[in-house]
């Protein structure tokens, strides 16, 4: 009897042991993730390296399965597998650029564009970003009615018409048709750095402009505080997001939507705005002027909504385990005609006005 259940007991390890998948191979992933991270940050890998490891990512499959067959037989052989695989995989994804497998267009470009002002007056422009720290501010020189000094990867579509109503469109055209081989998308995966890309865009402070920005990857300084606002619409991406408003005397509208990354945005003094948010991953801060008329109206989705302590609740509770939802206006908001109102449907992160 206790031969046999030592004999059952032996058979039941035996059994247990060879439907193990030995684990060898994923420490030295792990390492080698670490690494081609850490060289991303410091700036050692480009682009063009970061897209071809993104295209060799079938190779992980078959590392898996030469594992699953081999390496299950014996840890050596599975550090083997897994050292051989990082090995391959490093030697193209350094050389990959130089053959071609990173693609076409991978080569950073430096680009400008202007537009006479004329007689421009008033203009609509449109920016469909990809991966690049953007600035737009006021012109000095009003002789132009819009400078870009971009630096970019792939190819970017420009078009200019009209001549008392002028509409400009400056595009960044998609630098290959794979998914995964777009560089916006390894940007946040691997923190590489966006700061050798570029939007650097100049507007003319006298011809009434309406703004609209699909935005990529890459943090964005938007200082609209010396310009003719009419209406700015941003469709966020990834990265934060500061947002300068200016004073102006007829009554603009801002709409966010989307996005991930915080959200600043700065009111002028005597400011009259609508501003929208919709959605998005991160806290939005709003700064309104001391002794503003403002509005706050909104439900947050993950986050609160917060308001000077002079605002008055005007509509909705507190009631909500979490988040919260209502109106709020502040003091002189009845009486005064120059407003500023605030909507906001909240995703991820709360709004604070201040």
């Amino acid at each position: 009897m206790g031969s046999a259940s030592k004999e059952e007991g032996n058979h039941g390890r035996s059994k247990h042991s060879s439907g193990r998948i030995p684990l060898s191979v994923l420490p030295i992933v792990l390492i080698a993730v670490g690494a081609v991270w850490l060289l991303s940050n410091l700036g050692v890998l480009t682009s063009a390296n970061l897209v071809v490891l993104f295209r060799l990512w079938p190779l992980l499959l078959i590392v898996v399965g030469l594992d699953l067959l081999f390496g299950r037989q014996s840890p050596l052989i599975g550090a083997l597998i897994g050292i051989g695989a990082v090995v391959v995989i490093v030697a193209l994804m350094l050389i990959g650029p130089s053959v071609g497998l990173a693609g076409p267009n991978l080569d950073v470009k430096s680009s400008t564009f202007s537009e006479p002002r004329g007689d421009a007056t008033a203009v609509q422009i449109q920016f469909d970003l990809s991966v690049a720290e953007t600035k737009v501010t006021a012109l000095t020189d009003s002789s132009d009615l819009f400078t870009a000094d971009v630096s970019h990867v792939g190819e970017l579509e420009y078009s200019v018409t009209g001549e008392t109503n002028k509409v400009i469109s400056l595009r960044q055209e998609d630098v290959n048709t794979g998914f995964f081989d777009r560089p916006w998308f390894l940007g946040p995966l691997f923190g590489g750095s966006t700061q050798n890309l570029y939007w650097n865009i100049g507007l003319n402070p006298d011809v009434p402009v309406e703004l609209t920005v699909n935005s990529g990857v890459g943090n964005s300084v938007f200082d609209l505080r010396e310009l003719e606002l009419r209406r700015f619409q941003l469709n966020s991406g990834v990265g934060s997001i500061k947002l300068q408003l200016p004073s102006i005397d007829a009554t603009y509208d801002v709409n966010i939507s989307g996005g991930t990354g915080a959200v600043e945005i700065t009111v002028a003094d005597d400011a009259a705005a609508n501003i929208t948010v919709h959605g998005g991953v991160g806290g939005l801060t709003i700064d309104v002027p001391d002794n503003a008329a403002v509005r706050v109206a909104g439900s947050s989705g993950i986050g609160n909504i917060t308001v000077p302590g002079t605002y008055r609740r005007v509509s909705g509770d507190d009631s909500n385990f979490v988040g919260s939802e209502g109106a709020w206006e502040s003091p002189n908001y009845a009486e005064s005609s120059r407003r500023i109102t605030i909507e906001f449907a909240g995703g991820v992160g709360g709004l604070t006005v201040r």
